[in-house]
Protein backbone atom coordinates (compact mmCIF):
# COMPACT_ATOMS: atom_id res chain seq x y z
CA UNK A 1 0.00 0.00 0.00
CA UNK A 2 1.21 3.36 -0.17
CA UNK A 3 2.57 5.25 2.05
CA UNK A 4 0.83 7.23 4.82
CA UNK A 5 2.88 11.06 5.32
CA UNK A 6 2.45 11.65 8.92
CA UNK A 7 4.20 15.67 8.99
CA UNK A 8 1.87 18.37 8.59
CA UNK A 9 1.58 20.52 5.25
CA UNK A 10 2.77 23.72 7.20
CA UNK A 11 6.30 23.60 7.75
CA UNK A 12 7.74 25.70 10.36
CA UNK A 13 8.97 28.71 9.61
CA UNK A 14 12.76 29.71 8.62
CA UNK A 15 14.86 32.93 8.86
CA UNK A 16 17.12 33.88 6.23
CA UNK A 17 20.73 33.75 7.11
CA UNK A 18 19.93 30.75 9.69
CA UNK A 19 20.53 27.23 9.18
CA UNK A 20 17.15 25.47 8.83
CA UNK A 21 16.22 21.64 9.47
CA UNK A 22 13.23 19.64 9.80
CA UNK A 23 12.38 16.37 9.34
CA UNK A 24 9.74 14.71 7.61
CA UNK A 25 7.75 11.82 8.50
CA UNK A 26 5.94 8.99 6.94
CA UNK A 27 4.02 5.66 8.89
CA UNK A 28 6.45 3.16 6.99
CA UNK A 29 9.91 3.61 5.63
CA UNK A 30 10.44 5.80 2.99
CA UNK A 31 13.00 6.80 0.69
CA UNK A 32 11.41 11.19 0.26
CA UNK A 33 12.37 12.94 -3.27
CA UNK A 34 11.30 15.99 -4.81
CA UNK A 35 8.06 15.53 -7.23
CA UNK A 36 9.39 16.08 -10.58
CA UNK A 37 9.21 19.93 -11.38
CA UNK A 38 9.05 21.01 -7.46
CA UNK A 39 11.81 23.02 -6.39
CA UNK A 40 12.48 23.31 -2.70
CA UNK A 41 13.16 27.29 -1.13
CA UNK A 42 16.62 28.88 -2.44
CA UNK A 43 19.43 27.13 -0.23
CA UNK A 44 17.22 23.82 1.16
CA UNK A 45 17.92 20.26 0.02
CA UNK A 46 16.01 17.61 0.74
CA UNK A 47 17.65 14.42 1.94
CA UNK A 48 16.32 11.30 0.82
CA UNK A 49 15.65 10.18 4.70
CA UNK A 50 13.57 13.04 4.56
CA UNK A 51 15.53 15.92 6.16
CA UNK A 52 15.25 19.16 4.83
CA UNK A 53 18.16 21.11 5.70
CA UNK A 54 20.36 24.92 4.70
CA UNK A 55 19.74 28.13 5.19
CA UNK A 56 17.47 29.76 3.51
CA UNK A 57 18.06 32.88 0.95
CA UNK A 58 14.90 34.32 -0.06
CA UNK A 59 12.39 35.88 1.89
CA UNK A 60 8.55 34.61 1.14
CA UNK A 61 6.09 32.29 1.23
CA UNK A 62 7.09 28.85 -0.81
CA UNK A 63 5.40 25.70 -1.79
CA UNK A 64 6.84 22.04 -3.21
CA UNK A 65 5.64 18.63 -3.88
CA UNK A 66 7.53 15.70 -1.86
CA UNK A 67 7.23 12.33 -2.64
CA UNK A 68 7.64 9.01 -0.33
CA UNK A 69 8.10 5.96 -1.81
CA UNK A 70 8.11 2.49 0.03
CA UNK A 71 8.69 0.50 -2.86
CA UNK A 72 5.36 -0.58 -2.92
CA UNK A 73 3.67 2.56 -3.87
CA UNK A 74 4.27 6.33 -3.68
CA UNK A 75 2.48 8.99 -2.02
CA UNK A 76 3.01 13.03 -3.08
CA UNK A 77 2.16 16.07 -0.58
CA UNK A 78 2.46 19.65 -0.80
CA UNK A 79 3.94 21.31 1.56
CA UNK A 80 4.12 25.20 2.50
CA UNK A 81 7.22 26.99 4.20
CA UNK A 82 7.73 30.33 4.97
CA UNK A 83 11.10 32.18 5.25
CA UNK A 84 11.13 35.79 6.75
CA UNK A 85 14.51 38.20 7.28
CA UNK A 86 14.73 38.98 10.28
CA UNK A 87 16.15 43.04 10.83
Amino acid sequence: SIPAILTDMVLPGGEIGTEYQVQLEADTDVSWSLEEGSELPAGLTLSSGGVISGTPQKEGSFSFTVQADNGIGVSSFMLHSVSRNLL
